[in-house]
């Protein structure tokens, strides 16, 4: 058996391996075609799909540049050739090789279709909605058009329109790649999270190597406090993808959140070390430090932190801001936490972000001194969330400061009221009762000497 028939043997048990979903032993056989015979330009085509099925898109553009070689004018491997150049951020390129195919075949649909792409990625809008209505002359209904004209819209923030977009797109082909993905991250803005994870969950079924996807799964399962779950898909991603850093970062967070020092310890710093520039990664360092008792080193990493790229997430700035507070770096947590609360999305935010971030203030305040703006932030707190406990002890600690020790009464009843057996709330009106007692021994002391010392002068 020569090798050109032995590579007709590796091609079509690649084929049949490919179909039954078996992505790597495909490759695998059909690296084996090609090395036997590189001039079948077919098998470079279905070794670069394969590679692409795969998440290896860089070494799939490379066989479809073999394929085009050897082809010639094939429209279908042109355009894969096209999308991969859109992929890897070249768009104007591959507009040019999609005209081409425009001009070999002025029905060919698909072209048009990722033209909506190309267009998108230039960040021409109205160009990408013209290749869309042109799309639908010739196919009434296709997935990937909604899809890519979906991303537009999500680009343009038109999210409720994008979804409508790719819901459609889920009824016409509900196993296409990337679309439940795209529904997914959409639902996850809209704050529907269990639908969220619902379409994460669909869409690794049908693309299980996906580590973007994955990686953003074990994030909203974070979210929804599902942690077990979350570090099965966290250790998967590190075997796919070795170098994510952000892997190893949210296992060091579900260690440290359950007790396990020395496990967090070695997965942050293996974070650090393959992304010296990753958010976060230095806050927690610094939150395990504390745990340690090693202020001085949780200090030194959250000055790290405060230069690396800002935080976006609002619970994660809020974080930030708390643990400056805790480390004593007042003065950076009052500017955090100012950006926070000032932020254009602020009335997004939940009650309990928004809260929070105004109680961390007022404890930045307090430590500087500032009880007027202290005071206002707690008030502010109070009324997002009239029930906050921690507010209420907080305006209780700022006029207990001020000698203001009726309000300070005040609040102190009703932060009781809610929890009675807080410890801290029996110190403060244990410390409160000597307060009023002092006063009222003195003013007695003052009553009864004022006589003498106005009977002495006459």
């Amino acid at each position: 058996m020569n090798d050109w028939v032995r590579a007709e043997h590796h091609a079509e048990k690649a084929d049949r391996l490919l179909q039954a979903g078996r992505c790597v032993q495909a490759l695998r056989e059909w690296r084996q075609a090609v090395a036997m015979n590189p001039y079948q330009g077919r098998w470079q085509l279905y070794l670069g799909r394969t590679l692409e099925t795969l998440g290896r898109y860089r070494e799939a553009l490379n066989a479809y540049e073999r394929a085009c070689e050897l082809l010639g004018e094939d429209v279908e491997s042109m355009l894969c050739l096209a999308v991969g150049w859109i992929r890897e951020g070249r768009p104007r390129r591959a507009l040019q090789q999609l005209r081409r195919i425009h001009e070999l075949d002025p029905g060919y649909e698909p072209a048009y279709c990722h033209e909506i792409a190309a267009h998108v990625r230039l960040g021409d809008h109205h160009s990408a909605e013209v290749a869309f209505y042109l799309a639908r002359q010739l196919v009434e209904r296709c997935p990937t058009c909604y899809d890519h004209i979906a991303r537009s819209h999500a680009l343009r923030g038109n999210l409720q329109q994008a979804v409508r977009c790719w819901e459609q797109a889920m009824c016409l082909k509900p196993r296409a790649g990337g679309i439940a993905a795209n529904l997914a991250r959409s639902y996850w803005q809209l704050g529907r999270r269990n639908t969220a994870l619902a379409m994460f969950e669909h869409h690794l079924r049908a693309q299980p190597f996906d580590a973007e996807s994955m990686l953003q799964c074990a994030c909203l399962l974070l979210e929804l406090g599902k942690h077990a779950s979350a570090r099965r898909l966290l250790e998967h991603v590190s075997e796919l993808d070795p170098a994510c850093a952000e892997a190893h970062l949210h296992l060091g967070e579900i260690a440290l959140s359950a007790g396990k020092p020395e496990t967090a310890a070695y997965e942050l710093q293996h974070a650090a070390r393959l992304d010296p520039r990753l958010p976060m990664v230095r806050l927690r360092l610094a939150q395990l430090s504390l745990k340690r008792g090693l202020r001085d080193d949780a200090v030194r990493q959250l000055e790290v932190e405060l230069d690396q790229p800002p935080i976006r997430r609002a619970a994660q700035v809020l974080d930030l801001g708390a643990t400056l507070v805790a480390c004593g770096l007042v003065e950076p947590a009052a500017l955090v936490l100012t950006e926070l609360i000032d932020r254009p999305d602020s009335h997004d935010l939940s009650r309990e972000v928004l809260a929070a971030a105004r109680l961390y203030r007022s404890q930045a305040w307090l430590s500087l001194g500032r009880h007027r703006p202290a005071i206002r932030d707690c008030r502010a707190a109070l009324r997002v969330d009239p029930l906050f406990v921690p507010a209420m002890r907080q305006l209780a600690a700022a006029h207990f400061q001020l000698r203001q020790l009726r309000r300070a009464g005040y609040w102190l009843d009703r932060a009781r009221l809610h929890q009675p057996e807080d410890s801290r709330l029996r110190r403060l009106r244990r410390r409160l009762r000597r307060r009023v007692w002092g006063r009222r021994l003195y003013h007695a002391v003052c009553m009864l000497t004022a006589p003498l010392s106005g009977g002495r002068s006459v």
